[in-house]
């Protein structure tokens, strides 16, 4: 099958490889965990990010195990470790300098910066510090697509059966930190969802910058200095999805296949305000009504003040 790069796609390709991974509805199953849909397509579209994290991590891991073997050490199945002390930390620095100058390494890590597509600045110290510092699993559990198995064997083909384990489950605790999520609700799926996505771009799609994946975009329009609306073809089952961008401003993909683009136009607002406030009235809840009205409340003043500044301008 010829995949693009959108979230509907990656999804597809996750049930068609037999990942255990599936859709129903507001729900991403992996076996019988269930996965948010907001937060596995937040994973997908922040992608970017959590590449860089995982290139910091692989060329870490890859720089660790070559000290393992230059000096005799056992560093590597205890990395990362936030307690570190100051004996390793002086051996790993001394043989993190030869490594970035050893020609295999330089070019192995421009090969994997030219897959993933990404600027990325190339590993430095302060980033091997933060990565190995890492509280979480230990290197011996980092997932490496099959592309970067090819690369390591090529050009470190001692470091292979040292680096390759068989559980792979390192980055769900990276995810879930990034995410500000309790690691234990999602850790084990979500590191199973990432090393797709990292098959997925490896395997399909080489090279291609992950910021230009396809959002489904149909519409967009620009509210004042506030933000933007975005209507998309991608976003399922809720009708909006709010996000903070660049500069304090905010970003709204509305779902372009939401029942109310049924409804005509002009009626649609009434629709919006009726299922809003049929929600409020059956809340059972004393706190839960307080807040609700609260929201009522401030989101009454936050439009009124919106609308007063586009008089202004």
């Amino acid at each position: 099958m010829e995949y693009s790069y959108s979230y509907p796609d990656f999804i597809n390709y996750c049930s068609e490889s037999g990942n255990k991974i599936r859709a129903e509805e507001e729900i991403i199953w992996y076996n019988k965990i269930p996965m948010p849909r907001l937060l596995v397509r937040k994973i997908f579209f922040k992608s970017p990010k959590y590449f860089e994290i995982y290139l910091d991590h692989l060329f870490s891991a890859i720089i660790i195990s070559l000290s393992d073997q230059k000096s005799g050490s056992e560093d590597f199945d205890e990395l990362p470790n936030s307690n570190i002390n100051s004996e390793i930390i002086s051996r790993l620095k001394t043989n993190f300098d030869d490594t970035l100058r050893e020609e295999h390494f330089l070019k192995f890590q421009c090969e994997i910066i030219a897959i993933v597509g990404i600027d990325y600045n190339k590993i430095t110290w302060d980033k091997f510090l933060k990565t190995i510092n890492h509280k979480g699993k230990k290197y011996n559990r980092l997932y490496f697509p099959e592309t970067i198995k090819d690369s390591i064997s090529i050009h470190f083909s001692r470091c292979l059966n040292h680096l390759t384990r068989s559980k792979t489950d390192f980055f769900g605790n990276v995810l879930s930190d990034e995410l500000d999520i309790y690691r234990n609700s999602f850790s084990d799926s979500f590191a199973n969802l990432f090393n797709k996505l990292l098959d997925f771009k490896f395997e399909k799609f080489s090279g291609f910058d992950p910021n230009n994946a396809s959002h489904g975009q149909t519409n967009y329009s620009q509210i004042d200095r506030i933000g933007q609306i975005i209507e998309t073809e991608n976003l399922q089952g809720n009708l909006w999805d709010p996000e903070l961008v660049q500069g304090g401003k905010i970003s709204v993909e509305i779902n372009k296949h939401h029942p109310i683009y049924e409804v005509e136009e002009a009626k649609r607002y009434d629709y919006l305000l009726m299922a809003l406030s049929s929600e409020e009235l059956f809340i059972s809840n004393p706190n839960t009504k307080d807040e609700f009205e609260k929201f009522r409340y401030r989101v009454s003043k936050q439009l009124k003040e919106i609308i007063k500044s586009r008089e202004i301008d």
